[in-house]
């Protein structure tokens, strides 16, 4: 606060969460900010889905996914769902089971506060593999985790800052708008 208050600055872009935000907004002075990350991307029927696959394996992974406006949630159209599975899965993704799910969960998020788990916050997919002990190939750089909902009690829906994506099947551009609100809020 010291430093956003200093008489030098003109301007303050905050980001880290609602809390340095609220900061930034009190202290009297101009301030750009934003909160936790989770974007939900949505793949329409229409779009592109090699180029789309690509660009989103591309964002996720350059960094390990800790840029919180890397996408965090995928929400798919369902005519085109598994075949952008597929996409994803060749260009090295691993589509996890229900049970690797759990123990992805147990892992990333901590299930009191709903935050990540610092520890898994840039990791590669090889590191996290090895934490949840799932032997998976060396090309694997990005995991998949279909989600059965959003909220507290589906905790994967929530910001993940390493190369997870949680993944939806939507049946139209409104559930798509739906859920995207809801993974935000």
């Amino acid at each position: 606060l010291y430093l956003m208050k200093h008489p030098l600055v003109q301007l303050i872009d905050a980001t880290g969460g609602r809390s340095m935000v609220k900061v930034a907004y009190s202290s009297g002075k101009p301030a750009l900010g934003v909160g936790s990350g989770n974007t939900a991307t949505y793949i329409h029927k229409s779009a592109n889905l090699d180029m789309a696959v690509i660009d989103i394996i591309t964002s996720k992974t350059f960094d390990n996914g800790t840029i919180c406006a890397s996408e965090g949630t995928l929400l798919i159209d369902a005519e085109v769902y598994d075949p952008v599975v597929e996409k994803f899965k060749a260009l090295g993704a691993h589509l996890v089971t229900p049970e690797e799910r759990e123990r992805f969960a147990a892992l990333v998020i901590d299930p009191t506060t709903c935050a990540m788990n610092p520890m898994a916050v840039g990791r590669s997919a090889q590191d996290l593999a090895k934490f949840v002990q799932l032997p998976v190939a060396p090309e694997i750089k990005l995991f998949l985790i279909e989600l059965e909902g959003v909220g507290r009690e589906h905790p994967l829906s929530t910001e993940k800052l390493c190369p997870i994506l949680g993944i939806h099947r939507v049946h139209s551009e409104e559930e798509a708008l739906e859920k995207a609100r809801a993974i935000n809020d």
